[in-house]
């Protein structure tokens, strides 16, 4: 990235400085593209962007359900709803119709796609797979996000690069039973910060989406965030200290050191977070899911443990849900 960074900043010397701070404060060692360096360079209006995101998310959106099918061990008849979320393509129709088609999913599947939840939307989508779950039905949740194709040549403002230095493209999907599966759903909960809908989003030009993400969001985040999770977890009888594992969405390397400092919590306790930052980028809405996958395959968890999943969107919204692990 730093070598595409030069090529676009190489009349900005003082912008590559700061991109490079920004590089090496992300904490993200590797990143995956569905275009080489040198074609997001290229990226031209809006349709162009929209067409690649149509060419590009339909293979890693497939390959994610398939997976996803696979471990719940069921077919793409099963599926009674499939939940979809984004924000770096406002398809319509959205991605999800052609993914259910080219798979064979049943004509009458429920849709429901969303777009605006940001990097929440991982964290919504799940609460809201378990609640339609409740019904009896099986319901997937898909994610798909190309970050990338957000990226605009002519900016240079700090704000496009750190989104440059930390934002990747990747795909995930999950299975929700209502026979339940390795986690039980305890509870979900939603908080909508007032007056803070600046603090994070996107701006709508004439060009298109342009990322906002203010520098007071840590500490406007910080002003409220511990009193919402103490309340949350009071309401469903246990306190930080009967929580050992936290599935945080890393949105970036402050705002987790930040919930990290106010729950008072150890690096081990959500090491995952961070390890998917690092390997992986944030992937905004898909993030999420790729942490709580590598928390159940760290063999860290016991039968009766209790886990919190964090999401943070635009809004300002805090996504909450507790699980307790059951297998």
């Amino acid at each position: 990235m730093l070598g595409a960074a030069s090529i676009w900043l190489e009349s900005h010397p003082a912008q590559f400085q700061l991109f490079e701070r920004f590089h090496r404060a992300s904490r993200t060692k590797q990143r995956s593209y569905v275009i080489p360096l040198t074609e997001i360079l290229k990226l031209d209006g809006q349709a162009d962007r929209a067409q690649k995101f149509a060419e590009h998310g339909l293979p890693l959106a497939c390959r994610a359900v398939e997976a996803a099918l696979e471990q719940a061990e069921c077919k793409p008849y099963d599926i009674g709803t499939v939940i979809f979320t984004s924000c770096t393509a406002p398809l319509i129709p959205s991605l999800d119709v052609t993914v259910l088609q080219h798979m064979g999913f049943s004509p009458g599947v429920r849709r429901i796609p969303m777009y605006q939840q940001g990097c929440a939307g991982g964290v919504v989508g799940l609460g809201l797979a378990n609640r339609l779950s409740a019904s009896g039905e099986k319901v997937l949740l898909l994610s798909v996000e190309l970050c990338s194709l957000l990226f605009r040549l002519r900016e240079s403002d700090g704000v496009h690069l750190l989104g440059s230095a930390l934002f990747a493209d990747g795909a995930a999907a999950s299975v929700v039973a209502p026979q339940g599966g390795v986690l039980k759903f305890i509870a979900s909960q939603s908080h909508l910060i007032p007056e803070s809908t600046h603090l994070m989003g996107y701006q709508i030009r004439d060009d298109g989406a342009h990322l906002l993400l203010d520098r007071e969001l840590p500490s406007a985040l910080q002003g409220v965030f511990g009193e919402v999770v103490t309340r949350f977890l009071s309401e469903n009888s246990v306190g930080a200290a009967d929580i050992p594992w936290w599935v945080i969405h890393p949105g970036g390397v402050r705002i987790l050191e930040g919930i990290a400092s106010l729950l008072e919590l150890r690096p081990e306790q959500y090491s995952w977070s961070y390890d998917i930052l690092s390997s992986l980028g944030n992937v905004s809405s898909a993030t999420v899911q790729f942490v709580l996958s590598e928390s159940l395959q760290s063999k860290s968890l016991r039968p009766g443990d209790k886990l919190v999943m964090v999401g943070i969107g635009p809004g300002l919204t805090v996504e909450l849900i507790l699980f307790e692990y059951a297998n």
